[in-house]
């Protein structure tokens, strides 16, 4: 079964841009496209899933990329950490006291959602053992199970 897509890195991160607006970021669409461009380089660090590579095998995720929304669902919480962590560096450097959270704060938001992102992108195919009739002395042949 195929994944079902979100839409491009740059649909999704004008989407996120247009909440945000709403809520009185200041961050512009160029700094979400690659805060949410940043989030699915990480992603596919730890998934494997967004493989899209040149004819040199570089890693290209740029903003054509298509993403599924399971993956978007893993992502998201990163990419709305690193805005909050952008604005809130925004407001420190404008001397706003108490407006929002603060950078420390926002940074310590960041890295735990980049630590829940690395455990919900690990994959890895489940696989069966067939002990068989001839394998009574608790030997496991492993033979072809790297050729999944």
């Amino acid at each position: 079964m195929d994944k079902v897509k979100r839409g491009s890195i740059e649909q999704v991160a004008n989407e996120l841009y247009d909440e945000l607006l709403t809520t009185g970021s200041s961050l512009l669409d160029e700094e979400v496209l690659k805060i949410v461009i940043n989030a699915a380089k990480a992603y596919h660090t730890w998934s494997g899933e967004l493989a899209a590579t040149d004819d040199n095998g570089v890693l290209t995720i740029d903003s054509a990329t298509v993403i599924a929304v399971d993956d978007w669902e893993i992502m998201q919480p990163v990419v709305l950490a690193h805005c909050d962590l952008t604005q809130a560096r925004r407001l420190e450097a404008m001397q706003e006291p108490n407006a929002g959270i603060s950078t420390s704060e926002a940074m310590q938001l960041y890295k735990d959602a980049l630590a829940t992102m690395k455990k919900e992108a690990f994959q890895f195919m489940p696989a069966s053992f067939d002990l068989g009739e001839d394998d009574k002395d608790g030997a496991i042949n492993l033979s072809g199970f790297w050729d999944l």
